[in-house]
């Protein structure tokens, strides 16, 4: 989905953050290490994708106290079918962080899926969940978290150095490709079966391919048991049957039961209405 577009440079390098406005994002660090690359060169820096209005005039607000604001753009969410052109256009992707926002969930952003996804360099935070996808100068270049200098050095030497900019873009892109993508999945779902039934996935599909199909077969003793204490695992603790099942009065079993009112066209949850206009999309 994402990599059919063709990177687009521009004169100015132009740095992308895409993503929520929330304190765990970090966009703190991001601007203040922005302060330090301007002072050096000049760039451009967008930062879109909270869709709510006060904390993007809050961000405003703060870039505007930086005296960045002829370089810094706060935008909205972009539009799903136009991702793949944003971020392409971008020279560098930066996910700054300072940890899942919940103690102890180890999060993965998904801005970071997105722009490796689309052969874009990406410079992280090295935080719990990001740099287990990225490992530094392989797929991206990671900075202590909070630390707007190393930010700073780092978004630097991927403008500077092409040979390494060009690695962390085959790096990033073959990790999502090989691992991540529906692709991947597949291979390690058959991988699976092939564990549970041997010799189900060795199949030669230009003879059997017109064998009939019967559903059966035999699997490794060791796999059944596994699934077996998987399956008493995850059961219920309460099955409601006839014999566990409290008896109810008699005239509640008499008493008919009210029609449930039946859903028509205009019946639709506010909360799954997109509105026709967005105004926060600015």
């Amino acid at each position: 989905r994402f990599d059919w577009m063709e990177p687009t440079p521009p004169s100015t390098p132009r740095l992308l953050y895409l993503g929520g406005f929330g304190p765990s994002r970090d966009l703190e660090t991001l601007l203040l290490a922005l302060e330090k690359v301007t002072a050096l060169r000049p760039v451009r820096l967008m930062i879109a994708g909270d869709r709510a209005r006060e904390r993007r005039d809050a961000l405003r607000e703060r870039v505007t106290e930086l005296g960045l604001e002829a370089i810094v753009t706060v935008r909205g969410e972009p539009h799903a079918r136009r991702l793949p052109e944003l971020i392409a256009a971008a020279d560098v992707c930066v996910v700054p962080s300072l940890g899942a926002a919940i103690e102890g969930l180890v999060e993965l952003p998904q801005p970071l899926l997105e722009p490796l996804s689309c052969a874009r360099p990406v410079v992280a935070a090295d935080v719990p969940g990001v740099s287990e996808l990225v490992r530094d100068e392989v797929e991206g270049l990671l900075h202590p978290a909070g630390n707007a200098t190393a930010l700073a050095d780092a978004l630097l030497e991927v403008m500077r150095d092409s040979v390494l900019r060009e690695r962390l873009i085959r790096g990033g892109y073959r990790r999502v490709r090989d691992e991540l993508t529906a692709g991947a999945r597949r291979r390690r779902v058959r991988a699976l079966y092939e564990v549970l039934v041997p010799g189900s996935q060795r199949a030669d599909p230009w003879e059997e391919s017109f064998d009939e199909i019967t559903g059966l077969f035999e699997l490794n003793t060791g796999a059944l048991e596994l699934l077996r204490e998987g399956a008493d695992t995850l059961a219920p603790p309460d099955i409601d049957t006839d014999e566990t099942r409290a008896p109810r009065a008699r005239d509640e079993e008499t008493k008919p039961r009210a029609e449930r009112p039946r859903r028509t066209d205009t019946d639709t949850h506010p909360g799954l209405v997109v509105p026709d206009t967005d105004p926060g999309r600015r």
